[in-house]
């Protein structure tokens, strides 16, 4: 997706009593909707997820994919965008990607410390935005999401919600103490420390009241 030129290919097709074959058979001042990856631009134009265009003309970013692609003109943008043809879409997509996930919408990283090509880092707990669908063929639950200060989106399907993210953490904390066989349990609303006695019943412990940790034997 690059931004497009002015469509003068196209008007000259049009002066000469010719309609501009367009890749995809796109007409020209047909409404659109971009249903790619959403990015910026330096310009400070924009691709996002759903929106509402107009086929303005043949794409000429003459790069040798331009039978790919058409111009699209996006409110809001200084001027048409060079689209492929498979990111459009004459109906409004739905706002749920991935299963669950919707455009917008802020998730937590919750995968391995990986560093990406560009030299971006992926780190558990980052925050992330939702700008798009990931390819077909992707593993359930991917999504194209996009970290502050990184320089492009990732596709990836190691994602939650926050609130999700601290239920499974809390869960994790509760069947660690659940699971173990510890000398001394601690009940967290009552800061108080409890033994464990060879009977498997629970008595006062002389230890610290103050203590919050599991001790596992």
């Amino acid at each position: 997706l690059r931004p497009a030129s002015s469509g003068r290919t196209a008007a000259r097709e049009a002066s000469m009593g010719q309609a501009p074959a367009l890749p995809g058979g796109w007409q020209e001042d047909e409404e659109v909707f971009y249903v790619g990856v959403g990015h910026g631009f330096l310009s400070g134009d924009q691709l996002v997820y759903g929106n509402r265009g107009t086929v303005s003309g043949p794409s000429t970013v003459k790069d040798g994919a331009d039978y790919r692609r058409v111009a699209v003109k996006f409110p809001g943008n200084s001027g048409p965008v060079a689209c492929f043809v498979d990111a459009l879409t004459r109906s409004r997509p739905t706002e749920t990607i991935g299963g669950s996930w919707k455009i917008g919408e802020e998730l937590v990283y919750n995968g391995a410390v990986r560093s990406l090509d560009d030299g971006d880092r992926l780190l558990p707990g980052g925050r992330c935005e939702v700008v798009g669908p990931a390819p077909d063929g992707s593993p359930e639950g991917s999504a194209a999401v996009m970290f502050p200060g990184h320089s492009a989106p990732v596709i990836t399907a190691s994602l939650s919600r926050e609130d999700e993210q601290l239920r499974c953490t809390l869960l994790g904390s509760c069947l660690d103490m659940c699971l173990a066989t510890p000398d001394k349990l601690v009940i967290p609303e009552k800061a108080e420390v409890f033994a464990l006695s060879g009977s498997g019943s629970i008595t006062p412990s002389s230890a610290n009241s103050s203590s919050r940790r599991c001790c596992r034997g």
